[in-house]
């Protein structure tokens, strides 16, 4: 059997990747080669930020185009004692290596998921192309920088590059900060959130998904950085609410002044949170539509659903088993 493209996803299994390596084998077309760190079968080949550039070379060939999902990822609570040199070396001297090897091999488009991060952690207005990066902390940081690195080695090579910025990305088996959300509301415990009035973008992984199999073959994509999301926004209230719903849940909310509620966040050390939960962060997506013709084929409220039901599923499930054991 003859594919039209062989595409390489670094970060095959984590929650980006594992979706994406899905999506493509669904869609049909593509050779998919999984990039994780501990490679398990013959489509598996290994990623880590210790590899040289002759050793990706050697897992490049005949490769299309490749998606760069692996990263050491954000989070709230950093406990490393020096974060910034960790997340350099995941998060650019990875890329860096990975993208020269690339254009050394003859790939065609280098796709690159980048953060949201880049241009700031909040917003009167949403963020487009235009405007100039502020990135804060490590991750973002190493991010932006992984972004100039890919910028300066396609100026001079004839591989294409193709750099997303998405939001908070969600849906079904989604990790870290959104998991805890949904334990959050499925725990039942009130949260002094219903006063907060704010809007966020956010980006549901089929959409994500769905966008990156158009910028793989789309023409116009090339050499383009792309802001993307859902293209609804909702307050942090109307997020907990949905979730609340897709998990049978009713929403335990009560009211406390959002200027309170800030203070005495980072009061307790806990500002990023504050800013997370009642700061807007809105995105200009009309660029990806504008260029590519590319909508959302999925609505927020039903990627919310979907992602809250796999997680009432799964939480179901291991309740089974422990009650088994």
């Amino acid at each position: 059997m003859s594919f039209e493209q062989k595409v390489l996803i670094t970060g095959a299994n984590g929650f980006v990747g594992g979706h994406l390596r899905a999506g493509l084998l669904r869609e049909g077309g593509y050779q998919v080669v999984a990039g994780v760190r501990q490679p398990m079968s013959d489509d598996e080949i290994r990623v880590s930020e210790d590899l040289t550039i002759e050793q990706w070379c050697e897992s490049l060939q005949g490769v299309d185009t490749v998606i760069h999902a692996a990263a050491r990822a954000h989070v709230l609570q950093e406990n490393e004692a020096d974060p910034y040199h960790l997340y350099d070396k995941m998060n650019i001297e990875m890329t860096r290596n990975l993208a020269l090897a690339a254009s050394l091999s003859g790939v065609r488009r280098f796709i690159f998921i980048s953060s949201i991060g880049v241009n700031g952690v909040k917003n009167i207005r949403p963020f487009s192309e235009v405007d100039c990066p502020s990135p804060r902390g490590a991750y973002a940081w190493s991010k932006y920088r992984a972004e100039q690195t890919l910028w300066e080695i396609t100026a001079s090579a004839a591989m294409e590059v193709v750099i997303i910025r998405p939001p908070l990305v969600y849906g079904p088996g989604v990790k870290a900060n959104f998991h805890s959300m949904l334990q959050w509301v499925d725990s039942r415990i009130p949260l002094p959130l219903l006063s907060v009035v704010n809007k966020r973008s956010l980006l549901g992984v089929e959409n994500l998904v769905d966008f990156i199999e158009v910028v793989i073959r789309h023409p116009s994509a090339a050499n383009q950085l792309f802001l993307l999301a859902d293209g609804e926004d909702v307050s942090t209230p109307e997020l907990l609410q949905m979730l609340a719903e897709g998990l049978g849940r009713r929403s335990v909310l009560f009211h406390c002044p959002q200027k309170l509620l800030t203070l005495s966040a980072r009061m307790l050390g806990k500002g990023s949170l504050a800013t997370k939960l009642c700061g807007s962060l809105q995105i200009d997506t009309s660029k990806a539509q504008r260029l590519l013709g590319w909508v959302p084929p999925s609505s927020i409220h039903d990627g919310l659903m979907r992602t809250a039901q796999a997680f009432r599923w799964s939480t179901t499930e291991r309740h089974v088993v422990r009650h088994r054991t």
